[in-house]
């Protein structure tokens, strides 16, 4: 077995337990600033304060199931992972009231 075949295993693995033994469960709430909503797709994406998640699209983008008309901000479950890396693990859309 060569390091090419077995290290994408054993990095697979080591995310897996990550994700999967995250403990210090705690909630983050962040504004939304603007939002484009794609219905031929059924999806919105959204911008958040601060840059928030710029760099990490699919926490920012959303289903047709959790579409809200015109949300105001989202709340994440966050996770703290088994080597310390922050696991998101559920967004919610909050909608403007």
């Amino acid at each position: 077995m060569s390091l090419c075949g077995v290290a994408p295993l054993i990095t697979g693995i080591l995310l897996m337990l990550n994700f999967t033994l995250a403990g210090n469960v705690h909630t983050e709430k962040f504004r939304v600033l603007n939002y484009k909503t794609y219905y031929n797709e059924g999806l919105m994406i959204i911008e958040l304060e601060n840059k928030q998640f710029q760099s990490h699209h699919e926490l920012r983008k959303f289903s047709d199931e959790e579409i809200v008309i015109d949300p105001d901000s989202v709340r994440y479950t966050i996770k703290t992972g088994l080597f310390g890396v922050k696991v998101a693990t559920d967004g919610h859309l909050i909608e403007k009231k």
